[in-house]
């Protein structure tokens, strides 16, 4: 497979901060924050016509677009590789072995006030940070008709500008600017790269009104509590320790590849629909963290209990106990999430009796978005804090 490259050979997917100091030392300027209010006076968004390939249809008339190909822009959260259907136009995230849903992160350096950024999705989402603080306090749902447009940023006035856009489940198409204005390399992120390996609750599975949706999920909402940009979801729904498309069997495609500094796996529902023999959870994580510290000795491997949105049962509690003493035999850290929600209700059905009605969704099984997801975002933020401030 051919990777993109920037104007130094290296692969566009290892933007990150090398460094050789320890996890904490890297992260410890960092402190865990709470969730970052929007702007005051955000920038204005708006979508230009279709056919966002055409000048004619700019709102910003003599404007060049930037290729997403071009080395200033820089990506984290995922790797970004040529669309087969339009090579030229567009790029397209990496997907985890057999999911097509994809997040990522476009970064870079803005002189001037007004940017179009070209796209392609059908009512996915975005997020946009300015100078590090996000500009709307939801996501922004992108036009659902899955054609070309130019989305407009205007930051109300010119200046120097730190743009992040993260997105959900689209295609980027680069950066449109005036010949007055200026796209440079951006603010280098966290030296760290936390990868995520989980089942649909991490990848961002919710339901509601009797519908099933996909969603940004929690781990965008993590890395903003950890202030960590650089963060992989690699999710795929159905899978678990024991499952057919085991954890296990993706780490090969999904992760080594990219050396996470960080590699965090909660435990999954999948693996608790029926008791697990005794042993079984234990040798997986045996083999995961054999595979991963022979690849990588200095990634930081943290285990995590079952991120359960439904009752509390036999099996879950088995599974939660089994990995949390495996782990802990392995010398490596465990977020214990028990007791994670309480009560029998859900957001669909509330019954009065517990957090479960505001975080659990309406199949009972998945988080409810977004607060579920956000509370899923801190439980995790909190546990893995202290983690990473005192890894080696």
């Amino acid at each position: 497979m051919a990777y993109m490259k920037d104007s130094a050979g290296r692969r566009l997917d290892s933007y990150k901060v090398a460094g050789t100091d320890s996890v904490a030392a890297r992260w410890a300027p960092r402190k865990m924050r709470a969730k970052l209010a929007p702007m005051a006076v955000p920038p204005t968004f708006g979508s230009g016509t279709t056919n966002g390939g055409s000048a004619a249809n700019t709102a910003l008339s003599g404007s060049t677009l930037i290729s997403y190909t071009d080395a200033k822009l820089k990506y984290v959260g995922g790797l970004m590789e040529a669309s087969p259907s339009n090579p030229s136009w567009y790029g397209q995230v990496r997907p985890v072995t057999g999911t097509s849903r994809r997040t990522i992160s476009v970064c870079f350096g803005f002189d001037g006030q007004t940017f179009e950024w070209r796209t392609n999705g059908s009512g996915t989402f975005y997020k946009i940070w300015v100078n590090g603080v996000p500009a709307t306090a939801d996501w922004v749902t992108l036009p659902a008709d899955g054609l070309d447009h130019l989305m407009t940023v205007n930051l109300g006035s010119r200046g120097t500008w730190d743009i992040r856009i993260e997105t959900f489940n689209v295609y980027f198409g680069g950066v449109r600017v005036l010949p007055t204005d200026r796209i440079v390399p951006p603010v280098p992120t966290c030296p760290l790269r936390l990868h995520i390996v989980g089942d649909s609750i991490t990848d961002g599975q919710t339901y509601t009104g009797g519908v099933t949706k996909y969603t940004p999920g929690y781990p965008y909402r993590l890395g903003e509590h950890l202030q960590i940009e650089d963060i992989w979801n690699r999710a795929r729904g159905g899978t678990g320790f024991l499952t057919a498309n085991s954890f296990r069997s993706r780490l090969a495609d999904d992760v080594i590849p990219y050396a996470p500094d960080v590699l965090l796996i909660p435990c999954s529902l999948n693996d608790t629909n029926t008791t697990p023999a005794v042993g079984a959870i234990a040798s997986e994580i045996q083999a995961i963290y054999a595979q991963v510290k022979a690849a990588l000795p200095n990634c930081l491997l943290v285990g995590a209990g079952v991120l359960h949105y439904g009752n509390t049962n036999g099996n879950i509690d088995a599974v939660n106990a089994e990995a949390k003493t495996t782990w802990n035999n392995l010398g490596a850290p465990f977020i214990d999430l028990a007791p994670f929600n309480n009560g029998t209700g859900n957001a669909d059905a509330p019954a009065g009796n517990g957090s479960a009605d505001f975080n659990r969704s309406g199949d009972g099984v998945h988080a409810s978005y977004p607060a579920g997801y956000d509370y899923t975002a801190f439980r995790l933020a909190s546990g893995l804090a202290p983690i990473l401030a005192a890894a080696n």
